[in-house]
C-alpha cells in the first residue's frame, strides 16, 4: 500500500469508505454522486477499507467507476489491525464494526497529506474537492458540527468531557489532516480508551474527545442530517443517519436524490429488492398497531352503548 501511494499523491484527492456487503451497494450510490457532481480535470482515488466483500459487487462498482476517467478505486484489507482486540459497538443505532475503521485512516494512508472520509449513507451534491480545498493546516480534522437533537447531545457532550458542548460534530464526512493526526494521537490510544468504556456514539465520540479545540469547521450545508434538515435550503452533502432511503415506506424529498443516484448504478435492483423487504418489515409493526388500536376502539364503543 505505501509503495502505491509514493507513486503519486500530490495531485489526488483521496475518498475514503468503509463498507461490508449489507451497505456496500448504497455506498454505490454515494460514490455515484460524487463522481457526477466532480470536477472531471480533478483526480479522485477511492479506497473503501473493509474485511471480506463479494468478488461480485466488486465487479459491479467496478463497471460503474469505469466511465468516470479520473476516478480509480482500491480495497483495503483492515482485519489485522483488530485481531488483538475484542470490538463490541455501542448505541441505539445498529452500528458495526466498520464505523471504527476510520480510526485507522492516519495510519494507512500516512502518504497523504490529508484524506477525505466519508460515510455510506450519504448522497453529494456537490463538487466533493470544495469541502476538501482550504483545509487549515493547523487543525487536526475537518468536520461540521452535529446538531442533532441539541438538547440531548450538548448533554453527551458534557458526559464525554468536552469543554464546549456547542463544538460536538458528526463523523460522517471529515478531512483528516494526517501529519498532525499522528502527532496528537495514535489510534491504540483511541482503542484503548474504547474498550475501557464504551461510547454511544463509537468513534465519533473518540474523535471529539481526542482533537477537542483542534478541528475546523465548515459550512453545516456540507452534512446535512436527513430528517433535521428543514434549516437547509442548500444541502451539499445529505447524510441519511436516521431515516435511511431504503428502509422507508413513503419516499420523502431528501430520499429522492439517493433513488435519483440509486437509479444510475448497476446495484439498483439490488437496493429495490433489499428495500421492499425492509420496507414491508417497517410497516408491518404501524399495520399490527393501527388494526389493535381500531379493535380497541371499537370494544370500548360496544361497552358504552351496552
Amino acid at each position: 500500500m505505501a509503495d502505491e501511494l509514493k507513486k503519486n499523491t500530490s495531485n489526488i484527492i483521496p475518498v475514503v469508505f468503509a463498507t461490508d456487503d449489507n451497505y456496500f451497494p448504497y455506498m454505490a450510490v454515494s460514490i455515484q454522486s460524487i463522481m457526477e457532481n466532480a470536477d472531471a480535470s480533478q483526480a479522485f482515488k477511492i479506497y473503501v477499507l473493509c474485511q471480506t466483500l463479494s468478488d461480485d459487487y466488486k465487479q459491479l462498482l467496478q463497471e460503474q467507476i469505469e466511465p468516470y476517467k479520473n476516478f480509480s478505486i482500491a480495497y483495503v484489507d483492515v482485519t489485522g489491525y483488530f485481531k488483538d482486540y475484542t470490538i463490541k459497538t455501542a448505541g441505539i443505532a445498529k452500528y458495526t464494526i466498520n464505523t471504527l475503521f476510520r480510526l485507522l485512516i492516519p495510519d494507512i494512508f500516512s502518504e497523504y497529506r490529508y484524506v477525505l472520509w466519508i460515510d455510506v449513507d450519504t448522497v453529494c451534491l456537490a463538487n466533493i474537492a470544495d469541502f476538501w480545498n482550504n483545509t487549515d493546516e493547523n487543525r487536526m480534522l475537518k468536520c461540521v458540527r452535529d446538531i442533532g437533537t441539541l438538547t440531548i447531545l450538548r448533554q453527551h457532550a458534557r458526559e464525554i468531557g468536552l469543554t464546549n458542548i456547542r463544538d460536538y460534530f458528526s463523523a460522517g464526512v471529515l478531512v483528516f489532516n494526517v501529519e498532525l493526526f499522528k502527532r496528537n494521537v495514535t489510534f491504540e490510544d483511541m482503542i484503548k480508551l474504547y474498550l475501557q468504556k464504551q461510547f454511544p456514539y463509537n468513534d465519533q465520540d473518540l474523535l471529539n474527545i481526542f482533537c477537542q479545540n483542534k478541528v475546523q469547521y465548515a459550512s453545516m450545508n456540507w452534512n446535512v442530517i436527513c430528517g433535521k434538515c428543514k434549516v437547509y435550503n442548500d444541502p451539499k452533502i445529505i447524510h441519511y443517519v436516521w431515516d435511511k432511503p431504503w428502509k422507508s415506506f413513503f419516499i420523502s424529498k431528501r430520499g429522492r436524490y439517493f433513488w435519483q443516484y440509486a437509479e444510475k448504478t448497476p446495484f439498483y435492483n439490488i437496493i429495490v429488492h433489499k428495500s421492499e423487504k425492509k420496507s414491508v418489515k417497517n410497516i408491518m409493526p404501524l399495520i399490527k398497531y393501527s388494526v389493535m388500536s381500531f379493535f380497541a376502539r371499537f370494544l370500548a364503543a360496544d361497552k358504552m352503548v351496552k
